[in-house]
């Protein structure tokens, strides 16, 4: 429910209000709302993704370049994605869509504000918001909009603030490699591959115990499988390879057990569907069936188990080693194409422009709504009635 009187919408606007008077954040979301506004009558509407640093190291995101292809050649209409190099040579943009992972981001944020896209609304996509809290939200105070990737209330609430509009769940996705790459990526997804299940994680040890207890006994115990773990500050032996290296890792094995930190839909899932795998899905992930319908899941072979422990992570590997050679080579590539249409970088950027465009075009609205944080940023639908 809304606060009455406390309502964001056009008519604010339109009757005169100045975007920099009245009360906070009433104000706040009258000045978000006629900026969105302003720039979709304007008609192009540029925009650029910048990944945080927090990543740059490993290498996480795929190359510039391919990004750049990708973003550039599924940019929806009227969007128009403007390349990295051109901005940083003074190239005006309306939109910055960037990252974080749960790193200190707000150095980046900064630099975009006051040097690269002053002018720009600032959108903000949390890739942990499952995790480093106090880091999250020193990042939303510096935001425009806000997105999460895991929707689990226990890990959204926190992110409500009078600064920065909540805009809702935008899951993770596969980004290691880019949809521009498909040709070279179908032909390693139908190659021969080892009867056994990739488990290849960072061993984070105390950090996340329970997740490691699992990792240890499935190393010591789980049959069928490949358990690949890289310490914390080392995880050179799989980010030291080329991307397309990497992808043969994962293509090279039927199936992977998803063993979440928090109840998280991660990334790991989408690259295990790009790759051709069955992924084994513990019921606990929150957000999974709203993700991937519950349709895909049996059309792709997908695994659900109850438990994670060895004796049913057994069970369910045994399973997805099953299904896999039922279903074939076309299982594989079933996999594969509906990750390459539905879970890669650019099918969530998409997502987060079009809920852009519908604040811009006003079928979604600005609200404030006063909960247990206080008065604080959201979006809502608008319901047209007929009369």
């Amino acid at each position: 429910m809304v606060d009455a009187g406390q309502r964001s919408s056009a008519s604010d606007a339109e009757a005169g209000s100045n975007p920099a008077a009245g009360p906070w954040p009433q104000s706040r979301a009258i000045q978000l709302g006629k900026r969105l506004r302003d720039i979709l009558v304007a008609g192009e509407l540029r925009f650029i993704f910048v990944p945080s640093d927090e990543v740059a190291d490993l290498r996480y995101f795929a190359a510039t370049e391919l990004r750049d292809s990708d973003l550039s050649a599924f940019a929806p209409e009227p969007f128009r994605y403007v390349p990295w190099a051109q901005v940083l040579a003074g190239t005006p943009v309306d939109l910055v869509v960037t990252t974080m992972h749960g790193g200190d981001h707000p150095q980046l944020l900064r630099d975009i504000r006051d040097r690269l896209a002053p002018e720009a609304v600032l959108l903000l996509w949390l890739w942990d918001n499952h995790w480093a809290y106090f880091q999250n939200l020193r990042a939303v105070l510096l935001a425009d909009l806000v997105f999460f990737s895991h929707g689990d209330p226990e890990y959204t609430g926190y992110l409500a603030t009078p600064a920065a509009v909540l805009c809702g769940h935008v899951a993770a996705c596969c980004a290691q490699w880019a949809r521009c790459q498909a040709a070279q990526l179908s032909d390693r997804v139908q190659a021969r591959r080892q009867h056994k299940a990739l488990i290849n994680y960072v061993n984070y040890r105390h950090s996340w115990a329970e997740r490691t207890r699992l990792l240890q006994a499935y190393a010591s115990g789980l049959q069928n499988a490949e358990v690949l773990l890289m310490e914390r500050d080392d995880r050179s032996r799989y980010f030291g390879q080329a991307p397309l290296q990497r992808f043969s890792e994962w293509a090279g094995y039927k199936a992977t057990v998803i063993v979440p930190v928090r109840r998280d839909v991660s990334t790991r899932v989408f690259d295990a569907l790009l790759a051709g795998m069955i992924p084994i899905v513990p019921r606990v992930l929150t957000d999974f069936d709203k993700v991937i319908p519950l349709q895909e899941q049996e059309r792709l072979g997908i695994v659900r188990t109850e438990s994670l422990e060895l004796e049913p992570a057994q069970a369910a590997v045994d399973d997805a080693l099953e299904r896999f050679d039922a279903m074939g080579t076309q299982g594989a590539m079933a996999r594969f194409q509906y990750a390459l249409e539905n879970h890669l970088l650019v099918n969530r950027v998409t997502e987060i422009l079009f809920k852009v465009w519908q604040l811009g075009t006003g079928e979604i609205e600005i609200v404030v709504h006063s909960g247990e944080n206080g008065p604080s940023l959201f979006t809502q639908r608008l319901l047209k009635v007929d009369h």
